[in-house]
């Protein structure tokens, strides 16, 4: 087997030099391990710890035999070579009443389309009145991009095997509130798995909130630290504050702290701190009062006036402290 050209280009088991490292393999499931427990589970699984895109934060690493990742390897280079993949824009062109026949056919040309390795790019032609049935068109490809889900997996294998930064956005994702879910659910879905390098979110807003969704994705996903995790409970007939006002002046007042740590908003007492205990700060609203509390442990009790600034002097002092 004539591997060697390929050897040296991937960082392997005891070369990994991350701390840690998001696995992805097969039967494992795909998250962030301390490098040395994933190197266990290599081992536990007979398999060798193989670092398949050393940019991502952190570095994705595939659990595989070394050899037969190789193999697999330079089998796909001979295919592509064989074959001097160009690729092509394939366009399938609907009328917004296509019947199930004509669906059908197209369908089956589409998939082959991307079995060839080609970009299958379909839309809704509408003449004249057929205008009206634009929700049709909507409905329709919809379900063409639903029937050719299982095809999206040919794409997701693509971060496994180069070791070239990916870029991910979704474009046209809409205004704030609308596109934040969907650029959320789409770059978050990729992004759990180890795929995409950078990302881009595009909303039709300031550019600034696209920073700021950006960087909220990335943080959620544990991917990036900048500044605070804020975290708050939903309103409940125990709440005894106006929660959802002061939920949103913590949030204003810290926005800006360079520090990463989170900072929980709860709406009472009883439950409060014990549901937050994750958290480094946080307030437990009650009735004209509140009380901070330090990962799940109260330590001060005062007016629901002086609150925020409580708790922003706890936090200074506690970080002078630290430091």
């Amino acid at each position: 087997m004539k591997n060697d050209s390929l050897k040296g280009q991937h960082r392997v088991n005891e070369q990994i030099r991350a701390k840690e490292v998001r696995i992805v393999g097969d039967d494992i499931e795909s998250q962030v391990y301390p490098l040395a427990q994933a190197l266990k589970i290599a081992e536990e699984h007979d398999a060798d710890l193989v670092e398949i895109s050393p940019n991502a934060q952190p570095p994705v690493c595939r659990i595989i035999d070394y050899s037969k990742f190789l193999y697999q390897l330079k089998k796909r280079q001979k295919e592509q070579k064989a074959k001097q993949v160009k690729v092509n824009v394939k366009e399938i062109r609907f009328g917004p009443q296509t019947d199930d026949h004509d669906y059908n056919f197209k369908l089956k040309h589409a998939k082959g389309f991307l079995e060839d390795g080609d970009k299958v790019k379909a839309y809704v032609f509408f003449k004249g009145r057929s205008i009206l049935f634009k929700e049709q068109g909507e409905v329709l490809l919809l379900r063409f991009a639903n029937d050719l889900e299982d095809f999206a997996k040919v794409d997701l294998r693509v971060a496994e095997i180069i070791d070239y930064p990916l870029h991910l956005g979704v474009t046209e994702a809409g205004t704030l509130k609308s596109g934040l879910i969907k650029s959320s659910i789409g770059l978050g879905t990729l992004l759990s798995q180890g795929i995409g390098d950078t990302i881009r979110v595009s909303l039709t807003e300031n550019p600034v909130e696209e920073v700021e969704a950006g960087f909220g994705i990335l943080k959620a996903l544990n991917l990036r630290q900048r500044g605070v995790n804020f975290v708050s409970c939903p309103t409940c007939g125990r709440t005894q504050i106006d929660l959802i006002g002061l939920a949103k002046k913590v949030e204003e007042r810290f926005k800006n702290l360079d520090l990463p740590i989170t900072i929980a908003v709860m709406g009472c007492p009883v439950n409060g701190p014990g549901e937050a205990k994750h958290a480094d700060f946080g307030i437990a609203g009650a009735i004209k009062e509140g009380y901070i509390f330090k990962k799940g442990e109260i330590i001060a009790r005062v007016p629901e006036s002086d609150l925020i600034n409580s708790l922003e002097k706890i936090i200074m002092e506690s970080y002078r402290l630290e430091d």
